[in-house]
């Protein structure tokens, strides 16, 4: 019994905290834009406070039906096919039947391997986002104890209707890596997010 009441805080300290940093994300305030990239994404960051890393935002507009793309990122038995850009991660299914929870196992060449077990939350219970938070790896296995476990992230899609044909689609993220330097840290997230972000919107534009 006490096993089991220890399992249910530890999960709720998770998910309490991981949900947190997604309404972070949410807040409109404190994004400061970065750049507009060639495809005319728009790129901002903001400072989460208490981790001293960024928050990683892209913006695109675009002229085809964005439920495409919140099918694609809901699909997880096709990441490793939709993500082209990020051959050295490997997403597994581990429950598709109440919620959708996953594990990605990250390759990092001459550095530990990282993994992390995520699963698909609701919202402010939106229609026009899927959004996911890091889960209690101790609810699940993983097989290499060598590989390094990361516990703090979260990141959310949404997408807003422009009224004239055309719809604004977001991707927001945030993952900490312990041991590594801010800056290391902060430098993934902003690459991983674009890449994400272009391959999946590249895949839902086919459609």
């Amino acid at each position: 019994m006490k096993k089991i009441l220890w399992f249910i805080c530890i999960t709720l300290i998770y998910t309490q905290n991981n949900e947190n940093l997604l309404n972070i994300l949410y807040d409109d305030y404190g994004w400061e834009f970065q750049e507009t990239t060639s495809n005319q994404s728009k790129v901002y960051i903001k400072k989460i406070n208490g981790l001293n890393l960024n928050g990683v935002k892209i913006s695109r507009t675009i002229d085809f039906n964005p439920q495409y793309i919140l099918d694609i990122v809901l699909d997880i038995n096709n990441y490793n096919k939709v993500l082209v850009s990020s051959s050295n991660v490997f997403t597994s299914i581990v429950d598709n039947n109440n919620q959708i929870i996953a594990k990605q196992e990250i390759e990092i060449p001459f550095l530990t391997d990282l993994y992390y077990f995520f699963k698909f939350v609701n919202h402010h219970e939106s229609k026009n986002s899927a959004n996911w938070i890091l889960d209690n790896s101790d609810l699940y296995f993983h097989s290499n104890q060598s590989d390094y476990l990361l516990t703090i992230g979260c990141g959310g899609w949404d997408y807003t209707d422009n009224k004239d044909g055309s719809f604004t689609v977001n991707y927001r993220l945030v993952m900490n890596i312990d041991g590594y330097p801010y800056w290391v840290i902060n430098y993934i997230n902003y690459y991983s997010l674009v890449n994400v972000f272009n391959d999946v919107i590249s895949a839902a534009s086919k459609k």
